[in-house]
């Protein structure tokens, strides 16, 4: 029972994880088959948005772990 009341309370943060390691093993395969092909420019290419999701599902999960300190105080 503790187990899925802990899910419920870092669902977001165990959801970031997941999709970080999903991300991971889907460039390697998308880069093993491109470079196999001699597409290596279509690699560094398709890595560029790659990055920026990965950097911004980063920052939700240092958000979600960090509660509260990802906010904005307007004065």
């Amino acid at each position: 029972m503790n187990i899925i009341q802990k899910y419920k309370k870092d669902k977001s943060l165990i959801n970031c994880v997941l999709l970080l390691c999903l991300f991971s093993i889907l460039n390697t395969i998308q880069g093993y088959i491109y470079g196999k092909f001699g597409l290596n420019v279509y690699v560094f290419l398709l890595e560029i948005p790659s990055l920026t999701t990965l950097l911004i599902l980063l920052h939700k999960m240092i958000c979600v772990y960090e509660d509260g300190k990802c906010t904005t105080i307007k004065k």
